[in-house]
């Protein structure tokens, strides 16, 4: 059976960070948040790397790719604006579902 620590940490980061772009629309808060989201992230892929956590190859990717968005969305700020966040969710669907 998976263990889900690190998807039950990445869950609430992700949300938090999408709820902050939201309450707080500017562009050093999307830089800052999704800097600051990032690194956590990061820590926690790294350390769920080194101990085994992912089930295959596919989960492993699924993971980076949720970190990758925010990376993404973080420094693409009149872009993220301009899309919304659907994509966000999306993904989140494909990660945390699948």
């Amino acid at each position: 059976m998976k263990d889900w620590c690190f998807s039950l940490v990445l869950i609430p980061i992700y949300l938090a960070t999408f709820l902050l772009w939201q309450q707080l629309p500017s562009r050093a808060c999307f830089l800052f948040g999704g800097f600051s989201s990032a690194v956590v992230m990061s820590a926690g892929f790294m350390w769920a790397v080194k101990h085994h956590y992912f089930v295959d190859k596919a989960d492993l990717v699924f993971h980076a790719f949720v970190i990758l968005d925010v990376i993404i969305e973080g420094s693409l700020y009149d872009a993220a604006r301009l899309a919304g966040y659907t994509f966000c969710w999306q993904i989140a669907e494909v990660d945390f579902v699948g």
